[in-house]
Protein backbone atom coordinates (compact mmCIF):
# COMPACT_ATOMS: atom_id res chain seq x y z
CA UNK A 1 0.00 0.00 0.00
CA UNK A 2 1.26 3.84 -0.11
CA UNK A 3 2.32 3.29 3.42
CA UNK A 4 5.12 1.34 2.21
CA UNK A 5 3.88 -2.03 4.24
CA UNK A 6 2.95 -5.74 2.41
CA UNK A 7 -0.07 -6.84 4.40
CA UNK A 8 -1.26 -10.49 4.37
CA UNK A 9 -4.90 -11.49 4.27
CA UNK A 10 -6.78 -14.32 4.80
CA UNK A 11 -10.17 -14.17 3.60
CA UNK A 12 -11.47 -16.54 5.91
CA UNK A 13 -10.10 -14.82 9.12
CA UNK A 14 -10.92 -10.97 10.41
CA UNK A 15 -7.96 -8.89 10.15
CA UNK A 16 -4.89 -8.66 8.78
CA UNK A 17 -2.78 -11.84 9.44
CA UNK A 18 0.92 -10.43 8.23
CA UNK A 19 2.44 -7.35 7.66
CA UNK A 20 5.83 -6.45 6.26
CA UNK A 21 7.53 -3.00 5.37
CA UNK A 22 9.84 -2.00 3.26
CA UNK A 23 13.24 -1.10 4.37
CA UNK A 24 14.66 2.83 4.13
CA UNK A 25 16.54 3.85 2.91
CA UNK A 26 17.61 1.36 0.04
CA UNK A 27 13.79 2.21 -1.57
CA UNK A 28 11.41 4.26 -2.89
CA UNK A 29 7.73 4.17 -3.75
CA UNK A 30 4.64 1.45 -3.35
CA UNK A 31 5.55 -2.30 -2.92
CA UNK A 32 3.98 -4.24 -5.83
CA UNK A 33 2.76 -7.88 -4.69
CA UNK A 34 1.77 -11.02 -6.52
CA UNK A 35 1.09 -14.99 -5.61
CA UNK A 36 2.39 -17.48 -7.87
CA UNK A 37 -0.22 -19.91 -9.56
CA UNK A 38 -0.05 -22.09 -6.23
CA UNK A 39 -0.82 -19.55 -4.10
CA UNK A 40 2.01 -20.92 -2.44
CA UNK A 41 5.24 -17.88 -3.36
CA UNK A 42 4.68 -14.44 -3.55
CA UNK A 43 6.53 -11.83 -5.04
CA UNK A 44 7.34 -8.09 -3.51
CA UNK A 45 8.88 -5.34 -5.80
CA UNK A 46 9.61 -2.39 -4.60
CA UNK A 47 12.08 0.63 -6.74
CA UNK A 48 15.41 0.85 -5.79
CA UNK A 49 16.28 4.33 -4.24
CA UNK A 50 17.80 7.32 -6.56
CA UNK A 51 16.06 5.25 -9.48
CA UNK A 52 18.97 2.22 -10.20
CA UNK A 53 16.37 -0.25 -10.58
CA UNK A 54 14.17 -2.82 -9.18
CA UNK A 55 14.01 -5.17 -6.23
CA UNK A 56 12.30 -8.52 -6.40
CA UNK A 57 11.78 -10.61 -3.50
CA UNK A 58 10.32 -14.37 -3.40
CA UNK A 59 8.57 -15.31 0.01
CA UNK A 60 6.89 -18.37 1.31
CA UNK A 61 3.69 -17.79 2.07
CA UNK A 62 4.42 -20.12 4.74
CA UNK A 63 7.19 -18.90 6.74
CA UNK A 64 8.02 -15.02 4.97
CA UNK A 65 8.21 -14.24 8.42
CA UNK A 66 11.37 -15.75 7.87
CA UNK A 67 12.41 -13.22 5.32
CA UNK A 68 12.47 -13.95 1.49
CA UNK A 69 14.12 -16.91 0.31
CA UNK A 70 14.99 -15.60 -3.13
CA UNK A 71 16.37 -11.97 -3.89
CA UNK A 72 16.58 -10.66 -7.89
CA UNK A 73 17.85 -6.76 -8.66
CA UNK A 74 17.19 -5.54 -12.07
CA UNK A 75 19.53 -2.56 -12.23
CA UNK A 76 18.43 0.24 -14.66
CA UNK A 77 21.50 -0.26 -16.94
CA UNK A 78 20.28 -3.67 -17.68
CA UNK A 79 16.76 -2.53 -18.40
CA UNK A 80 18.44 -0.04 -20.36
CA UNK A 81 20.67 -2.85 -21.69
CA UNK A 82 17.78 -5.43 -22.48
CA UNK A 83 15.90 -2.14 -24.49
CA UNK A 84 19.10 -1.94 -26.84
CA UNK A 85 19.17 -5.88 -27.41
CA UNK A 86 15.89 -6.08 -28.56
CA UNK A 87 15.79 -3.18 -30.98
CA UNK A 88 12.88 -1.26 -29.01
CA UNK A 89 12.93 2.17 -29.36
CA UNK A 90 14.07 3.71 -26.31
CA UNK A 91 11.00 5.35 -23.72
CA UNK A 92 10.99 9.40 -23.98
CA UNK A 93 12.47 10.69 -20.29
CA UNK A 94 14.75 6.96 -20.34
CA UNK A 95 14.20 5.99 -16.61
CA UNK A 96 11.77 3.12 -16.77
CA UNK A 97 9.46 2.36 -13.30
CA UNK A 98 7.93 -1.46 -12.86
CA UNK A 99 4.22 -0.80 -11.83
CA UNK A 100 3.00 -4.40 -12.09
CA UNK A 101 4.17 -7.99 -11.78
CA UNK A 102 2.70 -11.32 -12.71
CA UNK A 103 4.03 -15.05 -12.60
CA UNK A 104 3.53 -17.31 -15.60
CA UNK A 105 1.62 -20.54 -14.70
CA UNK A 106 5.10 -22.58 -14.44
CA UNK A 107 6.54 -19.87 -11.75
CA UNK A 108 9.84 -19.77 -13.92
CA UNK A 109 9.11 -16.26 -15.90
CA UNK A 110 7.93 -12.94 -14.47
CA UNK A 111 6.18 -10.34 -16.58
CA UNK A 112 6.81 -6.63 -15.57
CA UNK A 113 4.75 -3.65 -16.85
CA UNK A 114 6.35 0.00 -16.98
CA UNK A 115 5.18 3.29 -16.87
CA UNK A 116 6.75 3.52 -20.13
CA UNK A 117 4.50 1.20 -21.91
CA UNK A 118 7.07 -1.28 -21.87
CA UNK A 119 6.82 -4.66 -21.15
CA UNK A 120 9.48 -7.33 -19.77
CA UNK A 121 10.02 -10.91 -19.36
CA UNK A 122 12.54 -11.98 -16.88
CA UNK A 123 13.45 -15.28 -15.43
CA UNK A 124 11.98 -15.99 -12.74
CA UNK A 125 15.06 -17.43 -10.28
CA UNK A 126 17.63 -15.12 -11.49
CA UNK A 127 15.59 -11.28 -12.90
CA UNK A 128 17.58 -11.28 -15.75
CA UNK A 129 15.75 -9.67 -18.52
CA UNK A 130 14.25 -12.20 -21.77
CA UNK A 131 12.24 -10.25 -23.70
CA UNK A 132 11.20 -6.54 -23.95
CA UNK A 133 7.77 -6.07 -25.68
CA UNK A 134 6.85 -2.59 -27.39
CA UNK A 135 2.92 -2.72 -28.77
CA UNK A 136 2.93 -2.49 -32.24
CA UNK A 137 0.48 0.16 -32.44
CA UNK A 138 0.23 2.93 -29.71
CA UNK A 139 1.45 2.61 -26.58
CA UNK A 140 1.19 -0.63 -24.21
CA UNK A 141 -0.97 -0.03 -21.25
CA UNK A 142 -1.74 -3.95 -19.93
CA UNK A 143 -0.01 -7.28 -20.36
CA UNK A 144 0.11 -10.58 -19.44
CA UNK A 145 0.93 -13.94 -19.71
CA UNK A 146 -1.47 -16.48 -21.59
CA UNK A 147 -1.82 -19.79 -19.59
CA UNK A 148 0.30 -22.12 -21.60
CA UNK A 149 3.21 -19.80 -21.02
CA UNK A 150 3.78 -19.73 -24.77
CA UNK A 151 3.10 -16.13 -25.45
CA UNK A 152 2.36 -12.01 -23.93
CA UNK A 153 -0.70 -10.59 -23.87
CA UNK A 154 -0.39 -6.68 -24.32
CA UNK A 155 -3.28 -4.14 -24.94
CA UNK A 156 -2.83 -0.30 -25.95
CA UNK A 157 -4.24 2.77 -25.92
CA UNK A 158 -4.62 2.57 -29.65
CA UNK A 159 -7.37 -0.54 -28.46
CA UNK A 160 -5.06 -3.43 -29.92
CA UNK A 161 -4.43 -6.50 -28.17
CA UNK A 162 -1.15 -7.56 -29.78
CA UNK A 163 -0.42 -11.68 -28.85
CA UNK A 164 3.64 -11.61 -28.60
CA UNK A 165 5.65 -15.69 -29.06
CA UNK A 166 7.66 -15.59 -26.09
CA UNK A 167 10.36 -17.62 -27.93
CA UNK A 168 10.67 -15.81 -31.02
CA UNK A 169 9.25 -12.24 -30.21
CA UNK A 170 7.31 -11.94 -32.90
CA UNK A 171 3.85 -10.64 -32.93
CA UNK A 172 1.63 -14.40 -33.76
CA UNK A 173 -1.96 -12.40 -33.62
CA UNK A 174 -4.02 -8.67 -33.14
CA UNK A 175 -6.93 -8.80 -31.52
CA UNK A 176 -9.39 -5.86 -32.31
CA UNK A 177 -12.32 -4.60 -30.86
CA UNK A 178 -12.37 -2.04 -28.29
CA UNK A 179 -13.03 1.39 -28.93
CA UNK A 180 -10.60 2.91 -26.60
CA UNK A 181 -7.30 2.10 -24.27
CA UNK A 182 -7.10 -1.50 -22.93
CA UNK A 183 -7.18 -0.57 -19.40
CA UNK A 184 -7.49 -4.10 -18.03
CA UNK A 185 -6.51 -7.93 -19.48
CA UNK A 186 -6.63 -11.19 -18.03
CA UNK A 187 -6.65 -15.02 -19.62
CA UNK A 188 -8.87 -17.88 -17.82
CA UNK A 189 -6.66 -20.34 -15.98
CA UNK A 190 -8.94 -23.10 -17.15
CA UNK A 191 -10.51 -22.06 -20.57
CA UNK A 192 -9.15 -20.84 -23.58
CA UNK A 193 -10.30 -17.30 -23.17
CA UNK A 194 -9.08 -13.99 -22.91
CA UNK A 195 -10.95 -10.76 -21.00
CA UNK A 196 -10.07 -7.39 -21.88
CA UNK A 197 -11.72 -3.97 -21.58
CA UNK A 198 -11.91 -0.38 -22.17
CA UNK A 199 -15.21 1.53 -22.15
CA UNK A 200 -16.70 -1.77 -23.29
CA UNK A 201 -15.42 -5.38 -22.12
CA UNK A 202 -14.10 -8.38 -24.76
CA UNK A 203 -14.64 -12.20 -24.40
CA UNK A 204 -12.18 -13.44 -26.88
CA UNK A 205 -12.17 -17.46 -27.85
CA UNK A 206 -8.74 -18.39 -27.95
Amino acid sequence: SNDRTVRLWNIQQAGCVGQMELPNPTTEGSPRVVFDSTGMVFAVMAEMAGKQGNYIHLYDARNFQGGAFSEMQVSSKSIQEAIATHRVTPPPGGDVTFNKIAFNMSGNRILVQSDKGLAFVLDGYEGTVQRVFQSSKGRGTVSCFTPDDQSVLMGSDSGIVDCWNIQSGAVVKQLEGHVGPVGAIACSPKYQQIASSCNNTCLWIW
